[in-house]
């Protein structure tokens, strides 16, 4: 019933020649709804997200610049936590792509859009837009500005293998003034992962232990589960089982509003190692098989490699644990986590430890104690 008065209206709107008007008023009530550059309200942006697309193919198709780079930098976090960054890319070159422009909408939009492009792996894009956006920045009263392309820019040579060339960019950050307390954080974050993809773990877990201390002091900041995986890794390289499952348990309870897909199944991956360590049982090894095939299935579908250092880390930790299990179990074990949703994985690996834990204290601070 709703489509053919859809097709009437439409219709009705192109005999009057007000189609255009309409569209119009159409990708302006959107922006009203969400007054940020970036829309951080997903439920509403999921229940509009078919109008979003609407407004923004329009915008793209009559040449409306700013419309088009606002709906994107609006709609960019929705798509990235649910693994479309293919879209995201997608939208974001064709919105660049068009003339003119506010000079400051294209420079958020250069930044911006070079997180889903590092994340696809197309490191070669995500370099020319941040190099593109890094003089532009750097001419603006806005400090932070810099740091969050410096910041970018060590997250590209991170992902692909060169985390020497990463620390020149974020010891530049180190110079600029401080940003909020989110910029440190990131910047922290990524001094810890540049630092173990070096080999250097005394000086990753110093990072660590600094940047959790700037969350502590603002609760919520999205780089607090990202450094709790990297402290995970670090205690299981240290042989403490115990603190790297409650580093991760609190990292999954902070993932539970948005399920970000990316950092989830890394955290999900380092989970899996825990499970599969020389003393690890049976019941173990193909609990970590299922959540590698659930991981693995996630990332085919999204398109999104691994860093190279994480790749190397949690492949060697695969191969040693696949040797001791018969491949029939194994196979069976990854493809029953192949055809788990993320939701899925997330919930069953949070009452796996939950039960693991016991019951009477949190399950941070009963797996804390348990690894004492």
């Amino acid at each position: 019933l709703l489509e053919p008065l859809r097709a009437f209206a439409l219709d009705r709107l192109k005999a009057h020649d007000e189609q255009h008007a309409a569209a119009h008023a159409h990708a302006d009530h959107l922006l009203q709804q969400q007054g940020d550059l970036a829309w951080h309200d997903l439920p509403w942006v999921e229940a509009e997200l078919d109008n979003v697309r609407a407004a923004l193919r329009w915008a793209i198709d009559h040449a409306h610049t700013d419309t088009a780079l606002r709906l994107i930098l609006g709609v960019s976090w929705y798509l990235e936590t649910n693994s479309l960054q293919r879209e995201e890319v997608g939208l974001f070159e064709a919105a660049l792509a068009l003339p003119d422009g506010d000079g400051d909408l294209r420079l958020h939009a250069l930044m911006r859009g070079a997180t889903p492009a590092w994340q696809l792996g197309r490191h070669g894009q995500a370099r020319d837009w941040l190099h593109a956006a890094l003089p532009a920045v750097q001419g603006r009263p806005w400090p932070e500005g810099e740091l969050l392309v410096r910041i970018t820019l060590a997250r590209v040579e991170i992902e692909s293998g060169h985390p020497q060339a990463a620390l020149l960019h974020l010891h530049a950050g180190l110079r600029l003034p401080p940003g909020g307390e989110g910029a440190r954080a990131s910047l922290l974050f990524h001094l810890a992962d540049a630092n173990v993809a070096l080999g250097q773990p005394g000086r990753a877990r110093a990072y660590v232990h600094e940047g959790l201390g700037v969350c502590r002091e603002q609760p919520g900041l999205f780089w607090e589960a990202h450094l709790l995986t990297i402290q995970a890794g670090l205690d299981l390289d240290d042989g403490q089982v115990g603190a790297a499952r409650a580093s991760l348990a609190r990292a999954l309870e902070l993932l539970a509003s948005t399920l970000h897909s990316r950092i989830l199944t890394l955290a999900l991956s380092h989970l899996a190692c825990t499970y599969a360590t020389p003393a690890a049982d049976h019941a173990d090894l193909l609990r970590a098989a299922r959540l590698w095939g659930l991981v693995e299935a996630q990332r085919e579908a999204s398109a999104q490699p691994l860093a190279v250092h994480h790749a190397g880390y949690l492949g060697r930790s695969l191969q040693a644990a696949r040797r001791r299990v018969p491949e029939a179990a194994w196979r069976r074990a990854w493809e029953s986590g192949r055809a788990l949703g993320l939701r899925e994985g997330w919930a069953e690996s949070i009452g796996v430890l939950r039960e693991d834990a016991g019951a009477g204290l949190t399950l941070t601070d009963a797996l804390a104690l348990r690894s004492g």
